[in-house]
């Protein structure tokens, strides 16, 4: 009964705050140098993460509004944000009092069967910017992909939709509010990973990881309930196993960081030891176990089309691979695909005892030419300079 009772008043909490967001969205005029930034609706991380410390570091006088979920004893915040809840009335009043909307998906958009022009002009304030980003190469499918009605329509909030690729440029065109203008300027979350002067020791110290050890990074993406066929413990426990094989291969003792799904977070709290395994969700930040991991072990994250450019060996174990196909669908097969990649624990020993670099480096760089990434790695000036040009 009190379950019931909690679902009910979210409901009627969500009508109330809906209802308060389309009063202020009318009434409130956006000022000119303020910026909202969301990121999984409240974390503080991926490509925002990148724009905003650019904007800052441009325009020192901005007024800069992030959506955090839990904002206490946070180190990683800096001081010159101001921190709103998800979907509180504070929310709704700096979102429509902003000049510039930043989003990691591709803005406030749904998907309906029938066209309703009304709901564009209530979605959408036309004296406002709003610049999404999506959050990574898409090899699951999206947007209007996933749909299961016929023809559907997608309205969206963005303006401006920022693509990776040539491949995720096609689409973004295809699935999203077909006026959503789409532009090539790379991911400012990789902005990171090909920086020079970069300090990895301090980055390790910063999470908390031994200095003098090689990480393999193992990031599994997100499941819904009910598959079976995906045992994270059970994963863990076979990449402990193959754990001497990659040592002997990669002449190295590693370390284990696990780093899951920010909606499985949970999940992993019993399987960390902090001796071989640690934890990689203690930082929102994606990137920065990115570029000091040594090997990649993932499934079907998006990760993966970051690592790439880093041409570090990236591994696919996939158990649930039939099931998750046919459930979310992809755009690609496991084939397509420049990662070795294995169903089973016995086929991933034999996938390490097999592993050519020389091979591996080429197939990474004709995937890279093949789905057209952008190869410049200064996203962010370029978003944010495309920003305050809009705006001025």
């Amino acid at each position: 009964m009190t379950k019931i009772l909690s679902k009910i008043r979210n409901v009627i909490i969500r009508k109330i705050i809906t209802f308060i967001d389309l009063l202020f969205h009318k009434l409130i005029k956006p000022k000119k140098n303020q910026f909202f930034f969301k990121s999984f609706n409240g974390l503080y991380t991926d490509s925002p993460k990148a724009i905003s410390e650019e904007l800052h570091k441009n325009r020192p006088d901005a007024k800069i509004i992030w959506v955090i979920k839990c904002d206490k004893n946070r180190k990683d915040l800096p001081n010159y944000i101001k921190t709103v809840k998800p979907n509180s009335l504070l929310y709704c009043f700096y979102k429509n009092r902003s000049r510039v909307i930043v989003d990691n998906g591709a803005g406030d958009y749904f998907v309906i069967k029938k066209k309703h022009s009304l709901i564009y002009r209530y979605l959408k304030n036309l004296n406002q910017l709003n610049i999404s980003t999506w959050h990574g190469f898409p090899l699951k499918k999206i947007g209007r992909d996933i749909e299961s009605i016929e023809n559907p329509y997608v309205f969206s909030t963005s303006d401006i939709l920022i693509a990776n690729s040539l491949f995720e440029y096609k689409i973004f065109r295809k699935v999203f509010y077909p006026g959503t203008k789409i532009i090539m300027m790379g991911r400012p979350r990789n902005d990171i990973l090909m920086a020079e002067n970069i300090n990895k020791d301090a980055i390790k110290k910063e999470l908390n990881l031994p200095q003098f050890k090689k990480v393999l990074l193992y990031a599994p993406t997100y499941r819904e309930a009910g598959n079976k066929m995906f045992d994270l413990a059970g994963i863990l426990k076979s990449i402990k196993n193959i754990l001497p094989l990659i040592e002997n291969k990669f002449c190295g003792k590693f370390i284990i960081v696990l780093r899951v799904h920010h909606y499985m977070r949970y999940d992993q709290k019993n399987l960390i030891d902090n001796i071989l395994v640690f934890d990689g969700n203690r930082h929102e930040d994606m990137s920065k176990y990115l570029l000091i991991s040594d090997i990649l072990i993932t499934d079907y994250s998006s990760s993966m089309f970051d690592y790439c450019i880093l041409r570090r060996p990236c591994f696919l174990f996939v158990p649930d691979w039939a099931i998750y196909k046919r459930e979310r669908g992809t755009y690609f097969d496991l084939t397509e695909l420049p990662f070795p990649f294995a169903y089973t624990e016995n086929e991933f020993k034999k996938v390490i005892e097999d592993f050519n670099e020389n091979v591996y480096r080429r197939n990474v760089e004709e995937f890279i030419i093949k789905v057209g990434i952008v190869r410049d790695y200064n996203a962010s000036e370029k978003i944010v300079d495309l920003i305050l040009k809009l705006i001025n």
